[in-house]
């Protein structure tokens, strides 16, 4: 997988493109695990996906920024309804 855009036309990846497709692939796919989580309302398995860390967070699509406390209190239903813009 190559980005072909203008700003990237002329960067190669510090690890090599093999290293980036592989973050890019790991990425996507725990995207994927999140949303599914989501629309099974599984909260007790948004506690096991995300690390247990204050630096990692959540971008909702509203801008808002989400840490695992943050979503571990709420309820999977007040994160898809009340907080959903789409």
């Amino acid at each position: 997988m190559h980005d072909f855009t203008l700003e990237q036309d002329n960067i190669t990846p510090v690890s090599g493109w093999k290293a980036y497709c592989a973050a890019t692939r790991a990425t996507v796919n725990v995207n994927a695990e999140f949303f599914n989580i989501i629309r099974e309302s599984l909260l007790p398995a948004m506690g096991r996906l995300w690390l247990n860390a204050d630096y990692v967070k959540c971008v909702h699509a509203s801008g808002e920024l989400f840490t695992r406390s943050d979503i571990l209190s709420l309820s999977i239903d007040h994160l898809v309804t009340v907080k959903n813009p789409w």
